[in-house]
């Protein structure tokens, strides 16, 4: 026989399993899912394009020798500021150069007297024309020798074009040069710009006369405001890329190879629809965003055009006026009721 107190014990029991005990109503709703929104409200908005671009001069001179031998004197190192004329490089074995140039010079020298004192002799009538005419070949024969003789003794000595600053340096003292072989470069400070190159996909919507906005590591913190100067005429066939240039701020001063940040303004809408891009959801359906109608969420199929600095720009699917979730979308699904938050009173600052 059962004792009371192990009766008590499973009646008490099954009232707990059964639930019985238990005022009927007293279970708590759940709290409704709290939402972040944003009302839609076109506004103007520019699509821009990131780009990079590098500090290069338009005006450069590869200079190099037409002789070959050791290099017997390097005048300049990188960085170097010349002016047009100055001896940059010496290349040796020129002793033959130099001979037949002193060599040159002497026998045009006697060709001149000679043709001075035909000349004397034909006032006279002392000599025929065709005498006088053979006195003045051999003259312009003895010049030309001369101008060749010079120039070949020119090729061992470089000299500077014009006025600029040498970028870098191929050769040194000591190093032995074949014909042709590019001893330095030299460019024109002056004429220095801004070459960027854009993608083909973009490459017609960007002329000459369209501004940038710049900034150079070199000017952390400052935004330059440049135009586009110049459109190279061919796509690059490699890269798939257009090359184009822009002028540079003359009151600052640019080096060759600076790095530069691009952004590129490439078309206008005067009235955007754009969300925030963290308001995106996207699954085999393709792109989303949930919106909130009568309190309830509503998922609204849309097609983005492009997204930029974080904003997503909308071309169908929202119109003025409906209201996007922008925070709290992960925990909501369609027709489901939600609670808006209340943003916050922006403060002075934002």
């Amino acid at each position: 026989m059962k004792s009371p107190l192990l009766a008590a014990t499973l009646f008490a029991g099954i009232l707990l399993l059964s639930g019985c005990g238990k005022p009927a109503g007293d279970e708590k709703k759940a709290p409704l899912p709290v939402v972040g929104v944003e009302e839609i409200r076109p506004v103007p908005f520019a699509r821009e394009l990131a780009l990079t671009g590098e500090v290069v001069p338009v005006r450069v001179a590869k200079l190099s020798s037409f002789a070959e031998g050791p290099v017997t004197f390097a005048g300049v190192r990188e960085g170097d500021r010349v002016e047009a004329g100055t001896k940059l490089f010496v290349i040796g074995r020129s002793a033959s150069a130099e001979a037949a140039l002193v060599s040159s010079l002497e026998e045009l020298r006697k060709r001149e007297a000679e043709f001075q004192r035909a000349s004397a002799l034909r006032n006279t009538g002392a000599i025929s024309v065709e005498q006088l005419d053979v006195a003045r070949s051999e003259l312009e024969r003895a010049r030309a020798a001369a101008a060749a003789a010079h120039q070949q003794s020119e090729d061992y000595t470089i000299h500077a074009p014009w006025s600029g600053v040498v970028g870098a340096i191929l050769a040194r003292e000591g190093n032995y040069v074949p014909p042709r072989t590019t001893l330095a470069e030299l460019y024109d400070p002056a004429s220095l710009v801004l070459r960027f190159a854009v993608p083909e996909e973009e490459a017609l919507r960007v002329a000459p006369g369209m501004r940038l906005k710049v900034t150079f590591d070199a000017y952390p913190g400052e935004t330059f405001d440049l135009e586009v100067s110049r459109a190279y005429g061919e796509i690059d066939r490699a890269l798939r890329l257009r090359t184009f240039e822009a002028g540079l701020t003359p009151d600052r001063t640019f080096l060759l190879g600076m790095f530069a940040r691009l952004r590129l303004a490439v078309e206008s809408l005067p009235e955007a629809i754009t969300v925030p891009e963290t308001a995106l959801l996207k699954d085999d359906a393709g792109r989303f965003v949930f919106v909130v109608c009568d309190s309830k969420a509503a998922r609204r199929g849309v097609e983005v055009a492009f997204v930029q600095d974080g904003r997503a720009v909308i071309s169908s699917g929202l119109a003025a006026g409906e209201v996007v979730v922008v925070a709290g979308k992960e925990t909501i699904r369609a027709g489901a009721a939600v609670r808006v938050q209340k943003a916050d009173k922006p403060s002075a600052s934002q």
